[in-house]
């Protein structure tokens, strides 16, 4: 993520209603954003949708709640992580996820030799959406956002050990589930 001062100043300056400071917040995180919320959903139309509300509740939040001497990234993820949880909560009513809806999990398209490994990332991406959503958004924080247990548990709003713990504790369930012979895309 990077420039957690340069975040910081950015985020005062747009919470005191400096459009262009919010402009680049966004430019800055909109990735990392969408992709939590992809890799939480499985639903690139979910994911497009949460990544901006969650940057409409940022912008909302700026200016009241947002504390500048703490790092931006973890009070930004714990936002996108909240309303994923509301989401995923609503839509889990009488269906599971991913049984209505193609993944929308990215693979980079290649020769026969990557029909297998996209398998693997189809099959990681239905397992990672069969784990409770803790463990699935510390996963994901760790593994596809490359955050620190730091910055996981401030964004989870847990202690240090229990975000390693939820980190592990997912890739055991995950390696579980995809099997002895699969490998996770480089997770597992």
């Amino acid at each position: 993520m990077g420039g957690m001062a340069e975040d910081s100043q950015l985020a005062t300056q747009a919470g005191q209603g400096d459009m262009e400071a919010f402009s680049m917040l966004v430019a800055k995180h909109q990735e990392a954003v969408f992709n939590l919320a992809l890799r939480m959903t499985g639903v690139y139309q979910d994911a497009e949708d949460l990544a901006q509300d969650t940057f409409l509740r940022i912008h909302a939040k700026l200016g009241d709640s947002y504390d500048p001497e703490r790092p931006f990234a973890p009070w930004m993820f714990a936002i996108c992580l909240n309303l994923v949880r509301d989401h995923l909560r609503k839509k889990s009513r009488g269906r599971k996820l991913y049984e209505q809806e193609q993944p929308a999990i990215e693979h980079a398209p290649g020769p026969e030799e990557k029909v297998a490994d996209a398998q693997s990332h189809h099959n990681l991406g239905l397992c990672l959406a069969e784990l409770p959503v803790s463990l699935r958004g510390a996963v994901v924080m760790r593994y596809y956002l490359d955050l620190s247990f730091a910055d996981i548990a401030a964004a989870m709003g847990v202690s240090l050990s229990t975000a390693k713990m939820r980190v592990y504790r997912g890739l055991d369930k995950l390696r579980a589930m995809v099997g002895n012979g699969a490998q996770g895309g480089g997770i597992l």
